[in-house]
């Protein structure tokens, strides 16, 4: 039988943080839910230290070399059986149940994608600003969809290789519904997250962000 929510976990390294995201996420959900980790080239010893753990309802997508998460996100993607997916950062805490409201969110008025905080995106292109309250978007570090719609706006763009791929779908999405009810905050869900746990042991972090910025603003803007 097909899960009803399929949760697409990236991880590139750092499995101590995907270990505890999967632990505190599956201590208050229900094993009917389906998981997917996509190790993005991790070390062997990262890979094998997530396997011995031998978490009920996870599977392990591995690809081999280390492509990013726009192109991890697509994979998971793909193994997802779920009516709706949740594309969720392994630096993320849960301390109660809150899959279901997220989810809910998708079956009222207009909404597309629902997570849980918007931010202020300084870089809208001019054409959507009258569609975005305060130029408000979704974080990108929790995002649900489902899975017609996902399949609808054709996943993420991977000619962004780790930042702004989030930005430009929920962008995507404003456009083709010309409003901003497509994006909805759900707030106050027990989850915790940890800003740049994930991308801290990055050495190139700086770098890539201004190689996806220049993606971004050509797509966006020229």
């Amino acid at each position: 039988m097909a899960a009803k929510v399929s949760f697409i976990i990236p991880q590139f390294r750092q499995s101590d943080l995907t270990r505890r995201c999967l632990e505190t996420l599956l201590e208050h959900h229900s094993t009917a839910l389906q998981v997917i980790v996509v190790d993005d080239g991790s070390p062997k010893r990262e890979l094998l230290s997530l396997q011995r753990q031998d978490f009920q309802n996870v599977e392990i997508v591995r690809i081999p070399s280390n492509r990013g998460v726009t192109y991890a996100w697509n994979r998971g993607a793909e193994f997802a059986t779920g009516k709706h997916f949740i594309f969720l950062n392994n630096d993320v805490i849960t301390s109660g149940p809150w899959c279901q409201q997220l989810i809910a969110a998708l079956h009222t008025g207009h909404c597309v994608m629902s997570g849980p905080k918007f931010r202020r995106e300084k870089r809208t292109p001019h054409h959507l600003q009258r569609l975005l309250a305060d130029e408000a978007i979704l974080e990108g570090w929790c995002l649900a969809i489902s899975r017609s719609s996902f399949h609808e706006f054709g996943g993420f763009d991977e000619r962004f290789h780790l930042y702004f791929s989030d930005t430009d779908l929920l962008l995507r999405v404003v456009e083709a519904r010309q409003s901003g009810d497509a994006l909805r905050e759900v707030r106050d869900l027990p989850i915790t997250h940890h800003p740049h746990s994930t991308t801290s042991q990055l050495t190139d972090r700086g770098s890539q962000w201004r190689r996806d910025r220049e993606t971004f603003m050509k797509k966006w803007f020229i």
